[in-house]
C-alpha cells in the first residue's frame, strides 16, 4: 500500500498515513492528530527515484559511515565515499 502525506493547514503538522488508494482522502475528513482542527490536506508526494542519502536529502548516521569506512580500509581501490 501507498504511503501518503498530510498536513494541517492550522498547525502545519505533517505527518504519514498508509493507505490503500481508494482511502487516500480519509485523513482530510478526519481531524488533525496534534491540534485536533479539521484542516488537513493531502501533500503531493514523489516516488522515491534515488538514494535520498546521495542527493543529499538525509545524512547518513555515524555508525553507517563507520562501515563505509571499514569496507574503504579493506579495499584500497575502492570508490567509497565517507
Amino acid at each position: 500500500m501507498p504511503t501518503y502525506t498530510y498536513q494541517c493547514k492550522k498547525c502545519e503538522f505533517v505527518f504519514e498515513q498508509v493507505l490503500p488508494i481508494s482511502k487516500r482522502y480519509e485523513p482530510e475528513a478526519a481531524p488533525c492528530p496534534e491540534c485536533n482542527e479539521f484542516s488537513v490536506h493531502k501533500l503531493i508526494d514523489t516516488p522515491p527515484l534515488a538514494d535520498p542519502v546521495r542527493l543529499g536529502r538525509i545524512k547518513p548516521s555515524e555508525g553507517f559511515k563507520d562501515v563505509l569506512r571499514s569496507i574503504r580500509d579493506r579495499n584500497p581501490g575502492s570508490v567509497l565515499d565517507v
